[in-house]
């Protein structure tokens, strides 16, 4: 990475996570029962929503390895974006560490974890308490989070309208046996130089990653969309390919952090903002 663009992604990643940890960060703490076992999670309400009992949508945002949900909502800052647009947003946490993201290579998967269970759990409770519109429904993840949400995009793309993937890709075990129900509406935001989880895919076993292109083109594929349809415009810091938007309107867009590592945070990239603008132009 030339020095000037590092310097630059320091300085941003820094100015922005000072940001995030001064925002509105007043969580409710939940616990569900998935199949004998207790699961917990967080939820932020949007000021109108406790008043209305009636949000603008629901959006789980999924951690990466060994975090909680409440550090990634203090990380990331996400609720102030989520109070203006009075989005309820959820901060689950993981049973043992990280999430049965579908490759059969980590304790989650081996361990039999219900996460999928455990999602629509979550979603289930939130309905009884608040209104939401049902095309409303969203998945972000991070880092491992965003291999889960990936999973979730391949079995709940009939629960879930949208999906934001943060500093991940899919695994190739993933995404060799994914059947989605439905087209998926995807937006894809990495840094080019993430070697966590490397933006040009790797080759290990059951480890193994597609790259974020091919990523991008594997939904669009699943969504059925032809090359012809694929657009990408550039600047200094990213480049936005437009892989696919299809008659019901589902789209798959790939955000590339040109100075960016492993990170939610990107020069050049507003992640909050980029992700609220996608769910909310889904139809």
């Amino acid at each position: 990475m030339p020095v000037f663009l590092l310097l630059l992604y320091l300085a941003i990643s820094c100015k922005q996570s000072e940001s995030a940890t001064g925002t509105n960060n007043k969580l409710e703490q939940f616990s569900t029962d998935v199949e004998e076992s207790n699961r917990n999670y967080s939820v932020f309400i949007p000021k109108r929503v406790k008043e209305t009992n009636k949000a603008a949508g629901l959006i789980f945002l999924f951690h990466g390895s060994n975090g909680t949900g409440e550090n990634l909502s203090i990380f990331t800052g996400f609720n102030a974006e989520a109070n203006k647009e009075n989005l309820i947003t959820v901060y689950p946490d993981a049973a043992v560490g990280n999430w049965a993201e579908g490759c059969q290579c980590n304790n989650a998967d081996r361990l039999k974890i219900k996460d999928i269970e455990f999602t629509r759990e979550m979603m289930k409770e939130i309905k009884s308490k608040y209104f939401f519109p049902e095309r409303k429904v969203f998945a972000v993840g991070f880092s491992q989070g965003g291999l889960f949400a990936q999973r979730l995009a391949c079995e709940m793309s009939g629960e879930i309208s949208g999906f934001g993937i943060v500093a991940a890709t899919i695994s190739v075990p993933l995404a060799m046996s994914c059947e989605p129900s439905e087209k998926v509406s995807q937006l894809i935001i990495q840094g080019q130089f993430d070697t966590i989880l490397p933006y040009n895919g790797s080759n290990n076993g059951a480890l193994s990653l597609l790259s974020a292109k091919k990523t991008a083109r594997f939904w669009a594929t699943k969504n059925e969309c032809g090359s012809d349809s694929l657009t990408t415009s550039s600047d200094t810091f990213t480049e936005t390919i437009d892989y696919c938007e299809s008659e019901n309107h589902s789209s798959i867009q790939l955000i590339t952090a040109r100075a960016g590592n492993h990170n939610w945070f990107f020069p050049g990239v507003n992640t909050n903002q980029e992700l609220i603008n996608f769910f909310l132009e889904i139809e």
